[in-house]
């Protein structure tokens, strides 16, 4: 039962740190639940089923969770048959009746495949304006996209949606596709057996040499003021950025439409901007009790207007966008217009519509935008 404990106790840790991430800025954020139910929850750990802990853990998490934070809960993997489309929705975000969804997951088994990219993509949509948290607690596994980099299709969701992260528990172990998703997206990532061993990156050492005369600890800290332009002189765009420390430890993962503030411990930083396909990496000094206000300038850019038709109507097309290096940017399907800023240069662009490939070669100036229609 010591398993157990750890479960519910990790469960309710890592949800207490997505709903306290949702600050002031983040106070209008969604949050989305993933629950794998997939045939992997099967396995046991210390005697008990995966999803027997899952079970267990969830009625103490679903009290403790904020009225006032919204929650959609969805799960994966429930059919017993070999099915790719087993995504179901509990409930919705604006409705949280604790007691129903208790009962749903009570009746919940481990019995199908495991659609975990299809799931997080969904997660995605329920996500009214891209914005907010996914958090899954999964196995690990993906059965139904064996020709897809799992991993890079969620790098390319962050640079489409910069606003979503997405917190895993690791219901495997060292899982190094949880792994991934979570580093990609700014999340937090955690293993249930190292419950007693926190990570390290959720709290601030404290150095033993700032103490004063009576032994109490003193603070020093200075002010960080992070905003983003694609030029000089240009308007702020909504940015996310990814802050460690000089040691390499995680520190955090904030997103604004306009400027990031935070106050942190003295020391040197490794920063990230990430603002569609724009990413720049500084190494910033924060001083005691100083403001350091720093602007990342992006780059020049234009915008390029995709749009598909098949006998003149919009017709759902897959676009990739591949560099002058065939490295492959961005890649996703919708049947309306596929709009990107990007940064200039010169591009490669695949549509793909029932069978059928368009390639279109394409220069980026600065400050242009292509309007272009392919036709099927």
């Amino acid at each position: 039962m010591a398993m157990t404990h750890y479960f519910v106790i990790t469960l309710l840790f890592f949800f207490a740190i997505v709903a306290n991430a949702n600050d002031e800025q983040h106070r209008d954020n969604e949050n989305v639940l993933i629950l794998d139910t997939s045939s992997y929850m099967q396995e046991e750990v210390a005697g008990e089923t995966k999803m027997a802990l899952l079970k267990q853990a969830f009625p103490t998490f679903i009290e403790q969770w904020s009225d006032e934070q919204s929650l959609s809960v969805l799960t994966y993997g429930q059919e017993d048959s070999q099915t790719c489309g087993a995504i179901q929705q509990l409930n919705t975000g604006k409705t949280l009746d604790k007691a129903t969804l208790n009962d749903q997951v009570s009746q919940l088994t481990a019995s199908g495949e495991a659609p975990l990219l299809s799931a997080i993509f969904r997660a995605k949509r329920l996500l009214t304006h891209r914005k907010g948290n996914i958090i899954l607690v999964s196995n690990g596994v993906e059965t139904c996209q064996k020709s897809v980099s799992i991993c890079k299709a969620i790098q390319r969701m962050k640079h489409n949606h910069p606003n979503i992260v997405i917190h895993t528990i690791d219901m495997q172990g060292n899982n190094k596709l949880l792994r991934c998703i979570t580093e990609s997206t700014g999340g937090v990532y955690g293993k249930i057996e190292e419950l007693k061993n926190l990570p390290s990156f959720l709290f601030n050492e404290i150095d033993q040499e700032h103490f004063d005369e009576d032994g109490n600890y003193i603070e020093r800290k200075g002010r960080l003021v992070l905003q983003s332009v694609e030029k000089i002189g240009g308007n702020i765009v909504p940015a996310s950025y990814i802050i460690y420390s000089d040691s390499g430890e995680y520190i955090g993962s904030y997103t604004s439409q306009e400027r990031v503030e935070k106050n942190l411990p003295v020391g040197v930083y490794n920063i990230t901007s990430i603002y569609k396909l724009f990413t720049q990496e500084v190494k910033l000094m924060v001083n005691q009790d100083k403001i350091v206000d720093y602007t990342f300038i992006l780059g020049d850019s234009g915008k390029v207007n995709l749009t598909a038709k098949y006998r003149g109507k919009p017709a759902r097309t897959l676009y990739t966008i591949y560099n002058d290096k065939g490295i492959e940017l961005i890649s996703d399907m919708t049947n309306r217009t596929f709009a990107q800023i990007l940064p200039v240069g010169q591009y490669r662009i695949e549509a793909q519509y029932d069978g059928d490939t368009k390639e279109i070669e394409l220069n980026v100036k600065n400050g242009s935008q292509r309007d272009i229609i392919i036709r099927f």
